[in-house]
């Protein structure tokens, strides 16, 4: 054997006897007591992170409680705060407003739409003075419902779009149907109309339907006046709406004068001048009259038939 291999071999007895002096050195005695005390103190630490615990538990269960009291008045006071809101378009101006259930309308100049602030009910419900264009959000149970109460009538619809007109100085009211399925109820009665389709209420409550085309009954809600054959009496009611004036008609109104046209920018004296080339008429404007409490009345114009 040569002299590494003996040193190699040396080198291990030497650590085997290091290791049997420190064996025999050790205390296992103290080393059980002190392990024990380590487990002890473990122990109660866990001990007092149990009450700990358990007191945390026993008062987070009453603030959840009051937490879900809490919930149940705030849902409850939500739903018992519903409230109606009422928007009105001023003259001469068309208004859009998204409804609760992301339905849009467009609401025409001196028109009035009611609704309420959140849909509840098994129907949602509005109320209509004047002109709209609605594009309604579909849904199959829970059925859109306009509601006309000046000639006790109610357009109803589950998903599509469509044009109410019922001024009060319109002599009928108007449902036009651009897309979609609508029924409209009056005394009783349900009529359905398709894409296409005008329904005309007259003053007799006599419904009437025909085809239309849905550009001329909502160009409006793009800022443009369309006229496909519109007698003049009707024109100038468009034309009182749109510039917001008050138009006058006199003179020989016997005749029926008929008109095809479309505007979009111009001015209202533009447009009388253009109805000028197509009947017998002259127009003025007459100056705006002070009221009592010093206000003004509306501009207004008179417009005479030869």
């Amino acid at each position: 054997m040569d002299k590494e291999k003996i040193k190699h071999y040396l080198q291990i007895a030497q650590a085997l006897v290091k290791d049997i002096e420190e064996y025999k050195s050790y205390d296992a005695r103290a080393a059980f007591r002190l392990t024990q005390k380590k487990i002890k103190a473990k122990e109660g630490t866990l001990r007092r992170f149990t009450v700990v615990r358990n007191v945390a538990a026993a008062l987070l269960l009453p603030m959840m409680a009051v937490s879900t009291v809490l919930t149940c008045l705030h849902l409850k006071h939500s739903e018992e705060s519903v409230s109606d809101i009422t928007l009105m378009s001023a003259p001469g101006t068309v208004t859009r407003v998204c409804l609760p259930d992301r339905s849009e309308v467009w609401l025409n100049a001196g028109s009035t739409l009611r609704y309420p602030s959140r849909f509840t009910d098994e129907e949602r419900n509005v109320f209509l003075e004047g002109e709209a264009c609605f594009r309604v959000t579909a849904s199959a149970t829970n059925p859109f419902c306009v509601h006309i109460d000046r000639v006790g009538m109610c357009v109803k619809a589950f998903g599509t779009r469509f044009n109410v007109s019922s001024y009060a100085e319109d002599s009928a009211t108007e449902v036009m149907l651009e897309s979609g399925v609508v029924d409209v109820v009056i005394e009783g009665r349900a009529l359905s109309l398709h894409p296409n389709e005008m329904l005309t209420i007259d003053a007799s409550r006599r419904p009437t339907l025909r085809r239309v085309s849905p550009e001329e009954k909502t160009a409006w809600t793009n800022g443009r006046l369309l006229f496909r054959n519109t007698p003049l009496d009707e024109v100038l009611r468009k034309l009182s709406r749109r510039y917001n004036v008050d138009i006058e008609l006199l003179g020989d109104t016997s005749k029926r004068y008929n008109f095809r046209a479309t505007f979009t920018a111009e001015t209202i004296s533009q447009v009388l001048d253009y109805m000028k080339m197509a009947a017998p008429m002259e127009w003025v404007f007459t100056a705006a009259e002070q009221r009592v409490d010093y206000s003004y009345t509306r501009q207004k114009i008179r417009v005479t038939l030869k």
